[in-house]
């Protein structure tokens, strides 16, 4: 434990009164003037707390509201969840506020699971992470159901999310790479974290690279960059402003492939190819920054495109169900593919991948089960959190029995 953890019990930053606070162990309170900039970010919170021996930090919104993130000093602690990790699709965020703030509009048969999942998270018996798809689906609300949605968010989560479903593809095509051209064992992929900044894609540019060259110690370095994180965050999410979904030619394009497929009278086999090929073309950007990552020549990664891919599909969780969704998806040329199914492919085919338990809508929980394939096990993908809370409540008391 660093030597300031000993003595202070708390700091608190006090962005409306502009002072920084330490109470030490003795009950002595120091008052230091603050007289940095308010950023827009931070207009939304009042003030905040790190608690050093807790290892939490406390936001007090100019409300009222308040919420805590975890905020640990050791790595394997931010990066390894000490619970069962439950991904919800947006949806069931959005219940999860309703119980709330408007309990009548939850049918009453749903209060019980409902209550349950909220205590669980709350306890920290599950973790609820955030993922970047929930801040952008989040934004085409406004008023009362968006600030109820973002504080029913920041409570539960308790500063967990799942690393950007990009950078998780980057991840996962370094590991085989290592594997197959390193002779090196793959690596064991953990995307929920709490460190912060990853639910953004942060290859190329990282938040530490700001703090670099700042003559701080690396724990003052580690707890701002966790307050910009969470800063931001709030103001993405209490913003009131509605931001209309941006259309994208991503569906369309899909749908058209299916049609054409259709009228080729593919073979099983070689509509699995297609599939695979239509997959690796969307990690375009991926690719070549996780063969500079791994260290790969560029022989080497034409030997991988030419005689590998498919091998190695098997041995990423991610990338290979968002093959095996589309393949499944492109068997039916008559489904449409709305502009929010980028948002479900892109993030909840990760989240199953990874997640213990995944609640998703009826459509996305349907065509991921169907892709699941020879996977271990059944997909741990339910439509509805009540339809879910068995396997929850099995996932948690095997994690407590794990426990010494």
């Amino acid at each position: 434990m660093p030597p300031f953890q000993r003595s202070i019990e708390y700091t608190e930053i006090d962005i409306k009164g502009k002072k920084i606070r330490l109470k030490d162990k003795k009950g002595n309170i120091y008052t230091i003037p603050n007289e940095g900039e308010i950023h827009n970010e931070e207009k939304v919170i009042d003030r905040m707390r790190y608690y050093h021996r807790r290892g939490e930090m406390e936001f007090t919104l100019f409300d009222g509201f308040r919420f805590n993130n975890l905020l640990p000093i050791s790595e394997e602690a931010a990066t390894i969840p000490a619970a069962p990790v439950v991904y919800l699709d947006q949806c069931h965020w959005s219940t999860l506020a309703k119980y709330q703030y408007m309990p009548e509009k939850v049918p009453k048969k749903d209060h019980e699971n409902i209550k349950e999942i909220t205590e669980l998270a709350s306890a920290g018996k599950v973790v609820l992470p955030l993922s970047a798809g929930h801040l952008v689906e989040t934004t085409a609300l406004y008023e009362a159901p968006r600030l109820n949605l973002a504080k029913t968010m920041l409570k539960l989560s308790r500063g967990w999310q799942m690393v950007h479903p990009l950078s998780i593809r980057v991840v996962e095509l370094v590991s085989v790479f290592k594997e197959r051209y390193k002779g090196l064992p793959r690596d064991h992929i953990t995307p929920f974290t709490l460190k912060p900044g990853r639910i953004y894609h942060d290859f190329g540019h990282t938040q530490e690279d700001e703090y670099e060259e700042q003559p701080l110690p690396d724990e003052v370095k580690y707890l701002n960059r966790c307050l910009i994180h969470t800063s931001s965050l709030c103001s993405t999410l209490l913003d009131p402003e509605k931001i209309e979904p941006t259309d994208t030619e991503w569906g369309r394009r899909f749908e058209n492939i299916a049609k054409e497929m259709k009228e080729m009278k593919l073979s099983p086999k070689t509509r699995k190819e297609h599939s695979t090929m239509f997959a690796l073309t969307d990690l375009t950007d991926s690719i070549p920054i996780a063969a500079a990552l791994a260290g790969i020549s560029r022989s080497q990664l034409e030997d991988w495109f030419q005689h590998k891919h498919r091998e190695d599909m098997a041995k990423m969780p991610s990338i290979g169900l968002f093959a095996d969704i589309l393949e499944t998806r492109l068997k039916n040329p008559q489904e449409k593919w709305p502009t929010n199914d980028l948002i479900d492919v892109t993030y909840l085919g990760p989240a199953s991948a990874y997640a213990d338990v995944t609640v998703a809508e009826r459509k996305a929980t349907n065509y991921i089960s169907k892709s699941w394939g020879e996977r271990d096990g059944n997909a741990p993908v339910f439509k509805s959190i009540p339809e879910a809370m068995e396997e929850i409540r099995k996932k948690v008391q095997e994690n407590t029995a794990r426990k010494p």
